[in-house]
């Protein structure tokens, strides 16, 4: 009888062999989403420069907000339109491809993992205006800045998990789709983008911000960034309890689905 872990690596060995249908399916969707657009993919660099440059007016001279630098709220902002979009994106993820899951055997899986990496590679493109953005605000590389790779791997992870919770549960209950839509603009609040751990302890907001799982990603990339210190070793440890959670709970809800999605399509 063959182990559940070696099962789990058959899986995953079963799903890097079919590493050029996840290309092309990120090709696809690079190609409609920026079909006929004279600027291609710089979209994805001025999306979220111009979030970066609204927040940034608005909080420090409409609202007012002390504490609120231009490099806090880009170190903020660029990992949460990977999460939102990638989140987002991800209910649709089986839906949109219901040709796919009907007519051909292929792991499923594949469908939200090439979700996850197109907008992770979007992400990557945001980089190319984020680091030097990093080094001009900051007169040189920070020491600790080695340290956001670390993290950003943990928040991809921790995503993929989510990610495959959703594309799973989408396809049967289709307003969930919907329902993550309104969320994100909740989540966005409650979740340190545009504010750091000194302004959410001031505010007596600390226990709350706990509560949310993404906390410890974005309190970890400020310290890395714009505090230029490691991560706190409260939240190491809480952003790996997260990710394992949230891997686990989406690999078992997809596998435990996956076989019923062509009948809901």
């Amino acid at each position: 009888m063959q182990s559940k872990g070696k099962g789990w690596i058959a899986e995953a060995k079963a799903l890097f062999g079919y590493r050029e249908l996840v290309r092309c399916l990120i090709a696809k969707d690079l190609k409609v989403k920026y079909r006929g657009s004279y600027l291609g993919f710089l979209w994805s660099l001025l999306h979220p420069l111009s979030l970066i440059l609204v927040y940034s007016l608005v909080l420090k001279y409409v609202m007012d907000a002390r504490g609120i630098e231009p490099l806090l709220v880009i170190t903020g902002v660029i990992p949460w339109v990977f999460f939102a979009n990638t989140l987002t994106g991800s209910t649709e993820s089986i839906l949109s491809n219901s040709n796919l899951v009907k007519k051909i055997n292929f792991p499923r899986e594949i469908l939200p993992i090439s979700t996850v990496l197109f907008h992770f590679a979007q992400f990557l493109l945001a980089l190319l205006v984020f680091i030097p953005a990093v080094i001009v605000l900051k007169g040189g590389v920070p020491a600790t800045l080695f340290f956001f790779p670390v993290v950003a791997a943990l928040h991809w992870l921790f995503t993929l998990g989510a990610a495959l919770l959703l594309s799973a549960v989408t396809t049967f209950y289709k307003d969930v789709r919907y329902l993550t839509e309104v969320s994100m603009m909740l989540v966005f609040w409650i979740t340190p983008v545009l504010y750091h751990y000194g302004i959410v302890a001031e505010k007596g907001l600390l226990s709350l911000f706990r509560l949310n799982p993404l906390s410890p990603f974005f309190f970890s990339y400020q310290n890395a960034v714009f505090f230029e210190r490691p991560p706190l070793l409260e939240h190491w440890l809480t952003m790996l309890a997260w990710t394992g959670l949230s891997l686990v709970l989406g690999v078992a809800i997809f596998r435990r689905t996956r076989d019923s999605f062509a009948e809901e399509l």
